[in-house]
């Protein structure tokens, strides 16, 4: 997949603006930095822009580590 297929934007808890967005080669990179957020949160959340080349299985793991998927 290209660069910027995946990626990944912050939302602060509260009305805070949001982060700007990160970008990554694949889905992975994309994992590992959904589960670091997952980490070190502190009750804001990751949206997550998945590519329609993602497979259902992807979708899922985004997901179950409290990605919000777009």
């Amino acid at each position: 997949m290209a660069v910027g297929e995946w990626f990944a934007q912050v939302y602060p808890a509260g009305r805070g603006q949001p982060q700007d967005r990160v970008y990554f080669h694949d889905f992975a990179a994309t994992l590992s930095f959904v589960k670091a957020f997952r980490s070190e949160s502190s009750g804001g959340r990751v949206r997550v822009h998945v590519p329609a080349k993602a497979t259902e299985r992807q979708r899922e793991e985004l997901a179950e580590y409290g990605a919000v998927l777009m």
